[in-house]
């Protein structure tokens, strides 16, 4: 499990974008990018909100290969 205070050393802004449907969402972790210290998230806030299982998996996966 990946500690808030390691996620908050390095990330130093969170970018949050709602994007239309072409590009990828939060739940893809195509729609997520950490570059700089920059945390940088497509959110779709409308699109099937109670299945946070898929954007948690994608933003841990995410996290855990950058720090």
């Amino acid at each position: 499990m990946i500690a808030r205070r390691s996620v908050l050393a390095v990330a130093t802004t969170l970018a949050l974008a709602a994007a239309g449907f072409a590009e990828p969402a939060s739940n893809d972790p195509n729609g997520l990018a950490f570059r700089d210290g920059v945390l940088d998230i497509n959110w779709r806030p409308f699109a099937k909100v109670d299945d946070a299982q898929p954007r948690t998996g994608a933003l841990t996966q995410l996290l855990e290969k950058n720090l």
